[in-house]
């Protein structure tokens, strides 16, 4: 197989990698426990932006970026081509099932 080939599965896989990384630091990486004399603003919850969550924004942005990134690559690849010959990302196949799309309209409401 040459590399024109290849591609689109490789990044279909890194765009999965990618989401499911930032998936399992999302939930198995522990709360920060809000100091004693926590003086934050009053409209904040006492225990978020404090030692390293503050930093998890922008520390899963190039991830979210990579599997955006990936995806549109190979789903534009694959376009006009048969799936099982150039298969997308299997995370990007998921959320594009008719279901979560129709939630989809529900969430900035």
């Amino acid at each position: 197989r040459g590399l024109a080939e290849t591609w689109p599965r490789l990044l279909g896989l890194i765009a999965d990698v990618a989401l499911a990384v930032l998936l399992l630091v999302c939930a198995l990486a522990p709360l920060p426990v809000a100091p004693e004399n926590w003086a934050g603003p009053p409209t904040w919850r006492p225990g978020h932006y404090v030692k390293w969550e503050a930093l998890t924004a922008r520390l899963s942005a190039p991830l979210l970026a990579t599997f955006l990134f990936c995806t549109c690559v190979c789903g534009r690849a694959a376009a006009g081509a048969d799936e099982e010959e150039h298969p997308r990302s299997r995370a990007a196949a998921l959320l594009s099932h008719a279901v979560p799309v129709a939630l989809g309209a529900c969430t900035l409401e």
